[in-house]
C-alpha cells in the first residue's frame, strides 16, 4: 500500500507513511487474510524467514519507487489504492489460472465488501446547487478530500469510528458534522453551505434593532428577539434568544449568556455578539456543533448594554473614557446590590438584576476592552476571601479555556501601550482585583447572589480600533466564543425532587469544602460547574431530609447526571423547643402571668388617677388646708370610737341615729 517513495513530493512529505496509513493498512490486511497463505507473511518461499508480518507492507518497505501508480492514485486523485502481488511468478501457465482465481476470489470480494465502509455526500449551497471546487477535512487525520465534480459529491472510505467531516467552499461559511461510519452501511452526509458575505463595519444603536430583526425573522425557528429594560434616555436593551423553543425553559436544559458593551466605548464586544448571532442562526441545521449547542443550551446575548455611552464614543479612541459610563455619568460594571454597596440602582442595572431573576442562568461572560486577558471573581478586595477560593479551581478552568482557545491570549502579555506595557498575567487569566478592583461588578453580584458563573473576557488593547480590524478579532475570537459555551455543560446537573416526583423549587445544592451552594428551579432542576474529581454532594430543603451522595465528575464537556428524591422530614412535635429554650406550655404560663400583672397595674394606676382627681376637686371646693382639716377630723373620730368602745359607751344597737358634733378649727360636722 502507499507511499511506494520514501518521501513524498513536494509539501506532503511525511517520510513514506501518510495520514491515512491506518485505513490503507486495513484494506491489505483484508486482501491478505483472506487469501490462503499470504498472511503468514513468508513470501514467495516457506523456508524463508518471515519478511513481511501479516503479509502487507507499505511500497517502500519492499520496493521503493520514485512516484508509482498507486502513489499517484491515492496523492492526486484522492484514490485509496493497494496492489496485492498475488503469486510469485510473474506469467503463470494457463493450466494454473483456475486455483489462482479460486485462492483470490475471497479477498477480491472482500475488497468490495469494504467499499460499504465509507462515508458518502455531497457538498451544495442553500438553494442545492453543487460547489464544484469546495473540499472535505477530516478532523484529527489531516484529509482532505478535494470535490472537483460537477455534482459536488465525495466518497470516501474510513475505518470504522467516530469522525468530524468539515466542509470548505472559498466565500461560503465552513460546516461540521459529525458521522459514525460502520462495517456495512454506508454513512451519507449532506452539507449545505450559506454563503457568507460579512462587512465588518461598526452598527449604530438605532442599527442594531434592525439587524437582528432581520436575523430573527431569517431564522425564526430558533431566534427570538425581546428586551430587558430601558436606558437612562430612554433606549430599549435588546437581547436575542437562540434555542430549539425559544421563548421557553426545557427543564434540564441550562442557560447561557453573553453581554457586551457594558461601557459604551469598547465597541469591538458588541460586534464580535452581533458576528456570533449570525454565525449560529446561519449555521443551525447545518453544522453539527452548531446544532448541538443550540439544540441543548439555551443561549442569551445582549449585544449592547450602554447604549447611551456608545452614541458618544468615537473611533479610534483606544485609552479615553469618553462614552465609557453611562448617561448619568455611572460605571455600569460597578453598581450592583452587595455588602460593600449602597449607591442608589441605575435603570441598566436594574434591567440585568431583573433579567437574572427571571431565568436560571448557569455560566455567562461579559466582553471587554483595554487588555487581552480573561478575569475570575472576585473584582472586589474587600469580598471574603474564603468565599471564593475553594471555586477558584472551576474559574481558573473556565477563564483559560477561553485563552488556550485563543491564538494569544494564552502567552499572558498584553504588551498594551502606556502604563500597562509590561503588565504580565500568567497563562491570560487573573482574578479581577489584579486587574482593576471594583467594589460590586457585574461578575461578582452573578456569582454570590445568584447561580451564575461569570468571567470577563477583555478583547485587545484599544478599546474603540477603527472598524478594518474587526476581521481579525472575529477571526482570533470565534472559536474561542464557541467553545465557552460549551463550558455549561461541564460538572453535575439533575433534579430534585419528592417522594411523589414533584419537583422541589429553591432546594440547596451543597459541595462537600466548597463554600458556594446553588438552588434547584421552579422545575426543580439545578446544574454546578465543577471540574474533574469525587465530590460528595448534598441535596436538602425545607421540612425534607437531607440526601448526600459521591459523584465523580469526568474531565468532559458532558455534565454529570445526579439526580435527588427527598424524603418528608419528621414532624416537629407540640412541645418542642420554641423560644429561648421554653416549650409551650411554660411559654403561656409566664404569658399569663404578664397579662395579670399588666391588669393589676393598670387598675392601680386608673384608682390612683381617678383618687388624685376627687382629691383636686375637694381642695377646690374647701380651700388650700382642706387635705389638712380632713386629716384631722380622722385621727379625731378614730381616737373618739376607740375611747367608746373601751368605756362600753358605743353601742350598734341605737335605733336612732346618733348625732355628734365636733369642732375642728372653726369647722362643724355631723356624724351620722
Amino acid at each position: 500500500y502507499p507511499l511506494d517513495a520514501k518521501v513524498e513530493p513536494g509539501a506532503r512529505a511525511k517520510k513514506f507513511t501518510t495520514a491515512d496509513d491506518d485505513i490503507l493498512r486495513e484494506l491489505a490486511l483484508t486482501y491478505s487474510e483472506h487469501y490462503p497463505d499470504m498472511h503468514s507473511g513468508h513470501g514467495c518461499s516457506s523456508k524463508t524467514p518471515t519478511q513481511f508480518p501479516s503479509g502487507v507492507t507499505n511500497g517502500a518497505g519492499w520496493r521503493e519507487l520514485p512516484y508509482s501508480l498507486q502513489d499517484y492514485a491515492y496523492l492526486d486523485l484522492n484514490i485509496l489504492t493497494i496492489t496485492p502481488h498475488i503469486h510469485c511468478c510473474h506469467y503463470v501457465s494457463e493450466a494454473e489460472l483456475p486455483k489462482l482465481y479460486k485462492d483470490n476470489e475471497p479477498s477480491l470480494l472482500a475488497m468490495l465488501d469494504k467499499t460499504r465502509q465509507a462515508v458518502k455526500g455531497d457538498i451544495s449551497d442553500k438553494l442545492r446547487t453543487p460547489l464544484r471546487n469546495s473540499y472535505l477535512a477530516i478532523h484529527g487525520r489531516n484529509t482532505i478530500i478535494n470535490v472537483t465534480k460537477d455534482y459536488g459529491s465525495f466518497y470516501r472510505v474510513l475505518p470504522q469510528g467516530r469522525y468530524k467531516l468539515i466542509a470548505h467552499a472559498p466565500g461560503y461559511s465552513s460546516v461540521i458534522k459529525e458521522v459514525a461510519v460502520g462495517p456495512e452501511v454506508k454513512t451519507s452526509a449532506l452539507f449545505s453551505l450559506n454563503k457568507f458575505v460579512t462587512n465588518y463595519k461598526y452598527h449604530k444603536p438605532g442599527e442594531i434593532e434592525g439587524l437582528l430583526g432581520e436575523l430573527s425573522k431569517h431564522c425564526s425557528d430558533v431566534m427570538r428577539l425581546y428586551t430587558i429594560g430601558k436606558t437612562v434616555d430612554e433606549r430599549l436593551i435588546h437581547v436575542v434568544e437562540l434555542s430549539d423553543n425559544p421563548g421557553i425553559h426545557e427543564p434540564g436544559e441550562p442557560e447561557f449568556k453573553y453581554v457586551a458593551g457594558v461601557h459604551g466605548n469598547e465597541r469591538v464586544g458588541p460586534e464580535m455578539l452581533l458576528l456570533l448571532v449570525r454565525y449560529l442562526c446561519m449555521n443551525y441545521g447545518s453544522d453539527d456543533i452548531v446544532t448541538k449547542l443550540v439544540n441543548t443550551t439555551r443561549i442569551h446575548i445582549l449585544p449592547m448594554l450602554n447604549v447611551d455611552g456608545a452614541t458618544k464614543a468615537r473611533e479610534g479612541d483606544c485609552t479615553s473614557e469618553i462614552g465609557h459610563p453611562n448617561a448619568n455619568g455611572v460605571d455600569l460594571d460597578d453598581f450592583y446590590p452587595g455588602k460593600f454597596n449602597t449607591k442608589k440602582s441605575q435603570p441598566e442595572t436594574s434591567a440585568i438584576i431583573n433579567w437574572l431573576d427571571s431565568h436560571q442562568f448557569v455560566l455567562s461572560a461579559t466582553l471587554h476592552g483595554g487588555t487581552l486577558l480573561a478575569t475570575y471573581p472576585f473584582d472586589s478586595s474587600q469580598t471574603p476571601s474564603n468565599h471564593g477560593e475553594a471555586d477558584d479551581a472551576i474559574f481558573q478552568h473556565l477563564a483559560s479555556g477561553y485563552a488556550k482557545v485563543h491564538p494569544t491570549m494564552h502567552y499572558g502579555q498584553p504588551s498594551c501601550p502606556g502604563l500597562a506595557v509590561n503588565d504580565k498575567f500568567p497563562k491570560g487569566i487573573a482574578p479581577g482585583s489584579k486587574w482593576k478592583s471594583k467594589i460590586s461588578s457585574m461578575k461578582d453580584y452573578n456569582y454570590m447572589q445568584k447561580n451564575c458563573f461569570e468571567v470577563s473576557i477583555y478583547l485587545g488593547c484599544c478599546k474603540f480600533p477603527y472598524a478594518n480590524t474587526l476581521q481579525n478579532f472575529w477571526a482570533v475570537n470565534k472559536k474561542p466564543l464557541i467553545y465557552y459555551m460549551y463550558q455549561v455543560h461541564r460538572g453535575i446537573k439533575g433534579f430534585v425532587m419528592d417522594e411523589n416526583n414533584k419537583p422541589l423549587p429553591g432546594a440547596t445544592i451543597k459541595i462537600t469544602g466548597l463554600v458556594h451552594t446553588v438552588r434547584s428551579g421552579k422545575d426543580g432542576d439545578y446544574w454546578r460547574l465543577l471540574t474533574a474529581g469525587l465530590y460528595q454532594v448534598t441535596a436538602s430543603a425545607e421540612h425534607y431530609e437531607k440526601v448526600t451522595k459521591e459523584v465523580r465528575v469526568a474531565d468532559a464537556l458532558k455534565a454529570t447526571v445526579v439526580s435527588f428524591r427527598l424524603a418528608k422530614g419528621k414532624p416537629i412535635p407540640k412541645k418542642s423547643m420554641l423560644f429561648f429554650g421554653m416549650k409551650h406550655l411554660p411559654l403561656i404560663a409566664i404569658a399569663c402571668l404578664i397579662g395579670i400583672i399588666v391588669a393589676l397595674t393598670l387598675f392601680g394606676l386608673v384608682r390612683f388617677l381617678r383618687r388624685h382627681e376627687r382629691r383636686k376637686d375637694f381642695a377646690k371646693r374647701n380651700g388650700r388646708n382642706a387635705y389638712k382639716d380632713e386629716y384631722e377630723r380622722e385621727v379625731a373620730l378614730k381616737s373618739f370610737n376607740s375611747k367608746a368602745l373601751l368605756r362600753n359607751e358605743y353601742s350598734d344597737d341605737s335605733e336612732e341615729d346618733e348625732l355628734e358634733e365636733y369642732v375642728v378649727q372653726g369647722r362643724s360636722y355631723r356624724k351620722s
